[in-house]
C-alpha cells in the first residue's frame, strides 16, 4: 500500500465558466483562466515543520526575511521574486516534492462556481492517481488538504464558505464520475481518500508553499522572468495539466507503458490531426512520438507487424464510415509522414535491413479508399496509379498477396467511379479467377479437411465489381451478368454485400422488363415478406433515411415502378405507388440536404441524381449533378456520366421529367462535351412501347434547341430524324 498527500491552493475566482448568470456577470473577462496548484508528495514528507524550514530557506536564498504570514500576491514581479521561485524549484527537487497544476484553459463549464471548483479538484486527483498507478499497482491511500473556499459574502460582509462535509461529498462524487467516464472504475476501487481537510492558506505553512506555486504560475507564468519561468515549467514537467488536450498525453503514456504500440499510433495520429493545438502541447506530444518510434525500432519485425496490422484494420473500418472518412484520411497521411518515414530511417541508422514497405503500401491503399469514399477523384488518381505494379519485395512474399489483390480491387473501384468500366473489368476478372482456383487447391492439398470449393468474400467483391463494370459497358458485355450475380451471392457471407448483388439483379430484371422477378429480388434484398409496392416501401423505410442503404434500395423501388408504368401504362399498382410518393416530400428534402453535405462520394451523386430525375424534380437533379465539379475532375467524366444515366436510370422517365436539360448543364459545367450522339443515345434507350414516346421526343427536341442554347446542326437533326 502506498500513501500520498496533495496540498492545494487556487488562483482565480472560478466565475468565468459558471453556468450561473449572476456569477458569470461578476467575472472579469480580461482575467486568465482559473487554476489549481500545489504539491503532490509522499505521505508524511511535508509536515508543518518541514514546510516552515522550506519557507525559511527560500527567504534566505531570495535575500529577504521570513514573514510569519506569506502570500504570493504580496510579491511584485522582479529579480527578488525570480530568485524566490528559482530557490523553490531547487528545493522541491531536493525534497522529491512534485509541484502540480491544473488550468481550465479550455474554459470547460461544469456548473456554478462550487461545482466547477470541486470537479476540477477531482479531475486533478484522478490525473495524479493515473500517473501514480504505473509505479504503484496496489492500493493507494491519499490525504487531501485544500485551502478554504470562499463562495461569496453575506449582506453584512461575512464570508460564505463551502462546508467541509459538502466539499468532501462533492469531491468523492466527482472523482467517481470521472473515473467511470475514463474506464477506470476498477482502479478507482483501489484509491481511497483517507483524510480530507480544509485549511487556511494564511496559517498553514504547507499551503503557503502552494500559494507561492499557484501565484507564480498563474496566467502562464506572467510574473516571472525568462530564467525563472523556464525553471518552473521544467519543475512542473508533465504535471502541468489542462482539462482536455492533456488527456491525450495521459492516454499515450499509458499505452506506451503497456507496449500497446498499435493503439498508441491510432491515438496520437487522431489527436494530432486536430487544428489549433497549443505549441507546448504539440512539443510534448512529439516527445511521445519519438519514444513510440524508438520502441518500434527496438522490438523487431515479428513483434512490430501485428501492431501495424491492427492499425490498418482499424483505419480500414474508419474510412468506410462516411463521417469519419476525412479524419481517417488525415490520420493515414500523418502516419506515413510522421511514423513510417522516420521509423524507416531509424532502422537504417541501426543497420537493420527490415523494410516497412508493406505497411506503407497498406496505408496508401486506405488513402485511395478514403478519397473514393469522399468523392475526391482528383486526390485518388495519383495514389491509385502508384499502387501497381508493386515493389518486387512485396510481390515475392505470399504474406502480402492478399494486400496486392486488394489493391487491384481498390483500383477497379476508382476506375468505376470515373466511368472507366473496361479498365475496371480488366483488373477484377483475374482476381475472381485467382480466388476460384485457390479455393479448389485447398481440397486438393488437404482432402477431407476442406470443401471442394472454398468460398471467399474477396472473390465476391471482385465478382460484384465485374458485375457493375459489365452493366456500365452494356451490349455484349452484359450477357454473363446473371451468372456473375449468382456466383457473387454464393461467395458472400454478409447480408449487406448480398443486398448489393440483389439490387443489381433488380436493375437487370427491369432492363429485361421482368417486373415480377425484379420485385421478388428487391423483397429479398429488403427482407420483406411481400412484393407489393406498399410492403416493399414499408420495409425500406425501416432502414432509415437518408442512409446509403435506404437510398440505394429506394432507387431500385422507384425505378421498378416508374419504368413498369412507362412501359405498360397505368395498372393495378399505380395508385399504391402514387400514394407512397405523395408522402415522400420529406424524404426528398432529406436527400437534397444530404447531397449538399461534405464528403458524399460518387455513389451518392449517381443515386441522388437518378432519384430526383425519376421523381420529376429537374431543378434538384440539376443541382445534384452540378456539384460534380467540386469533387474532382477526370477527362472521361462528362460523356460517361450521361451514358450511365441513360442506360441505368430509366431514360424515358428522364425525358418525361425534363431532366435532360439539367444534365446537359451539368456536363457543360464540367467543361466536357458529351459529343453529337448524346441525343440519339438517349432516344435509343426509350422503349418503343412507351405510350408517351412521341410527346417525350418533341419535348426533347424543344429543350435541345432552347434550354441548351445551342443551334443543332443539320447532321444532328438528320441523325435524330432518321431514328424517328
Amino acid at each position: 500500500m502506498s500513501r500520498y498527500e496533495l496540498f492545494l491552493d487556487e488562483s482565480g475566482r472560478f466565475l468565468e465558466t459558471s453556468t450561473d448568470p449572476e456569477e458569470r456577470r461578476k467575472a472579469r473577462s480580461d482575467q486568465p483562466p482559473s487554476q489549481l496548484a500545489g504539491l503532490w508528495v509522499p505521505g508524511g514528507s511535508l509536515q508543518p515543520k518541514a514546510a516552515e524550514k522550506a519557507l525559511e530557506v527560500l527567504a534566505e536564498k531570495a535575500g529577504g526575511k521570513r514573514k510569519r504570514r506569506w502570500h504570493g500576491s504580496e510579491f511584485r514581479p522582479g529579480p527578488e521574486f525570480d530568485r524566490l521561485v528559482l530557490a523553490l524549484c531547487e528545493y522541491c527537487r531536493e525534497q522529491a516534492w512534485q509541484p502540480v497544476r491544473l488550468v481550465n484553459r479550455e474554459r470547460v463549464r461544469y456548473g456554478d462556481r462550487a461545482t466547477t471548483y470541486t470537479a476540477m479538484v477531482a479531475e486533478l486527483v484522478l490525473r495524479l492517481l493515473q500517473k501514480q498507478r504505473y509505479q504503484d499497482t496496489g492500493r493507494i491511500r491519499f490525504r487531501l488538504v485544500a485551502a478554504v473556499v470562499k463562495l461569496g459574502e453575506e449582506q453584512d460582509g461575512s464570508p460564505i464558505l463551502m462546508e467541509e462535509k459538502l466539499y468532501r461529498q462533492r469531491i468523492q462524487e466527482a472523482l467517481a464520475q470521472a473515473a467511470v467516464r475514463r474506464g477506470l472504475a476498477a482502479e478507482n476501487r483501489l484509491w481511497e481518500l483517507q483524510e480530507f481537510r480544509l485549511a487556511s492558506a494564511r496559517r498553514w505553512p504547507e499551503l503557503m508553499l502552494c500559494d507561492l506555486i499557484s501565484n507564480a504560475s498563474y496566467g502562464d507564468f506572467r510574473k516571472l522572468g525568462t530564467e525563472a519561468r523556464a525553471a518552473m515549467q521544467a519543475c512542473f514537467g508533465e504535471f502541468d495539466i489542462t482539462l482536455t488536450v492533456q488527456e491525450l498525453l495521459q492516454r499515450l503514456d499509458g499505452l506506451l507503458h503497456r507496449d500497446a504500440f498499435g493503439q498508441a499510433m491510432l491515438t496520437i495520429s487522431e489527436g494530432l490531426v486536430e487544428k489549433g493545438l497549443r505549441p507546448q502541447f504539440l512539443s510534448e506530444a512529439d516527445l511521445r512520438r519519438h519514444k513510440l518510434i524508438d520502441e518500434l525500432a527496438e522490438i523487431g519485425a515479428p513483434a512490430r507487424d501485428p501492431h501495424f496490422a491492427m492499425v490498418l484494420d482499424a483505419l480500414s473500418e474508419k474510412v468506410k464510415q462516411q463521417p469519419d472518412a476525412a479524419v481517417g484520411a488525415s490520420q493515414l497521411q500523418w502516419l506515413r509522414s510522421k511514423v513510417v518515414s522516420p521509423l524507416q530511417r531509424r532502422l537504417r541508422d541501426l543497420g537493420s535491413e527490415e523494410t516497412l514497405l508493406w505497411f506503407d503500401f497498406g496505408l496508401q491503399l486506405q488513402q485511395v479508399e478514403a478519397a473514393l469514399q469522399r468523392g475526391d477523384w482528383a486526390g485518388a488518381q495519383p495514389l491509385s496509379q502508384d499502387l501497381l505494379p508493386p515493389d518486387p519485395a512485396l510481390a515475392s512474399r505470399f504474406e502480402y498477396a492478399e494486400l496486392l489483390l486488394q489493391a487491384r480491387l481498390t483500383q477497379a473501384r476508382y476506375h468505376l467511379a470515373v466511368w472507366e468500366p473496361e479498365i475496371a473489368l480488366a483488373l477484377v476478372e483475374p482476381v475472381a479467377a485467382f480466388y476460384q482456383e485457390l479455393g479448389q487447391l485447398f481440397h486438393v492439398a488437404l482432402e477431407g479437411l476442406f470443401a471442394e470449393q472454398m468460398q471467399a468474400d474477396r472473390r465476391g467483391q471482385a465478382l460484384l465489381l465485374a458485375l457493375k463494370a459489365r452493366c456500365l459497358i452494356g451490349g455484349e458485355a452484359c450477357l454473363p451478368v446473371s451468372q456473375l450475380a449468382e456466383e457473387a451471392l454464393q461467395e458472400f457471407d454478409s447480408p449487406a454485400e448480398r443486398a448489393q448483388v440483389r439490387r443489381l439483379r433488380v436493375l437487370l430484371a427491369c432492363e429485361e422488363q421482368q417486373w415480377e422477378a425484379a420485385a421478388s429480388e428487391l423483397a429479398r434484398a429488403l427482407g420483406s415478406p411481400a412484393c407489393d409496392p406498399a410492403s416493399l416501401w414499408q420495409a425500406l423505410e425501416g432502414q432509415g433515411w437518408p442512409s446509403s442503404e435506404a437510398v440505394a434500395n429506394g432507387l431500385c423501388w422507384l425505378q421498378l415502378h416508374v419504368r413498369r408504368e412507362a412501359v405498360e401504362g397505368e395498372g393495378p399498382e399505380t395508385a399504391a405507388v402514387d400514394q407512397v410518393l405523395a408522402g415522400a416530400e420529406e424524404i426528398d428534402s432529406m436527400l437534397e440536404e444530404a447531397a449538399a453535405g461534405a464528403g458524399r462520394g460518387i455513389e451518392w451523386i449517381r443515386w441522388l441524381s437518378a432519384w430526383h430525375a425519376l421523381r420529376g424534380q429537374e431543378e434538384v437533379c440539376r443541382r445534384v449533378l452540378a456539384s460534380l465539379p467540386d469533387r474532382g475532375r477526370h477527362p472521361g467524366l462528362g460523356p460517361n456520366l450521361w451514358s450511365w444515366l441513360a442506360r441505368w436510370q430509366s431514360a424515358e422517365a428522364l425525358v418525361k421529367a425534363g431532366a435532360y436539360s439539367g444534365i446537359r448543364a451539368a456536363l457543360q459545367a464540367l467543361d466536357a462535351d458529351p459529343g453529337e450522339n448524346w441525343l440519339p443515345a438517349l432516344a435509343r434507350q426509350i422503349p418503343k412501347a412507351c405510350s408517351k414516346l412521341q410527346q417525350g421526343v418533341e419535348r426533347l427536341q424543344a429543350a435541345y434547341q432552347q434550354d441548351c442554347a445551342l443551334q443543332p446542326t443539320d447532321r444532328r437533326l438528320e441523325i435524330y430524324g432518321g431514328w424517328l
